[in-house]
């Protein structure tokens, strides 16, 4: 039997700069990795993966999904791997590494390969494969919305629409679109600056100003 060194790392909410000093204090052969790194247009630092190492990382709810979706190839910085959901790698022992990924529901597609890896019965097809549990996404360079009733028939006239985990503002896009008002809070400084990024074309477009950034 082959044995490796293998690691298996959480999200690191964009910062990037911490994953590289982690992988050069902690040597591995392998490591695992659950999102939140891929952002090329806002990244200020690559990941920079030791020599005689990969790292293979599944997306996170902060990945730019839309860039993700259209690599032609999965290798996005040297020695780092983007694996799809429901894909899987065979570590150097034989074991088996499945790939679910974040933020929102598999595919139909994806669905049935991890129910067929994990031996799930059809208790939960429904739920994972009913499109109103599928969050909006980005096509084309833009977010379009697929369904954005959350089912509780409170109706979408007026209000002032709350996100308490703000992130990089997909909510706050999202509600401009719908011509309405936003509160968005965000503990991390460098999603702060992302969020008023990517929201400032809309703004400007409206009579509505980012009041405060905290």
């Amino acid at each position: 039997m082959i044995h490796s060194k293998v690691i298996v790392i959480g999200d690191v909410h964009g910062l990037s700069s911490h994953l590289n000093d982690f992988m050069k204090s902690n040597p591995a052969d392998i490591y695992l990795q659950c999102g939140e790194i891929y952002w090329p247009e806002y990244n200020t630092h690559e990941i920079i993966v030791p020599l005689n190492s990969k790292l293979y990382f599944c997306d996170g709810n902060h990945d730019d999904h839309w860039a993700l979706n259209r690599l032609k190839n999965n290798e996005v910085y040297p020695r780092c791997y983007y694996m799809k959901r429901g894909s899987t790698l065979t570590l150097p022992d034989g074991r088996v590494v499945l790939f679910i990924g974040g933020e929102s529901y598999p595919t139909k597609e994806d669905w049935l390969k991890i129910k067929e890896l994990l031996c799930f019965d059809d208790k939960f097809d429904k739920q994972m494969t009913d499109v109103k549990y599928k969050p909006a996404e980005k096509l084309s360079g833009e977010y379009k919305e697929i369904l954005t009733d959350c089912g509780c028939n409170a109706g979408w006239d007026s209000g002032i629409v709350l996100d308490p985990f703000f992130g990089a503002g997909t909510t706050g896009l999202i509600t401009l679109k719908q011509n309405k008002r936003f509160i968005g809070f965000e503990i991390n400084p460098k999603y702060c600056k992302i969020a008023e990024t990517r929201l400032k074309p809309l703004l400007e477009q409206t009579s509505l100003k980012i009041m405060d950034v905290f």
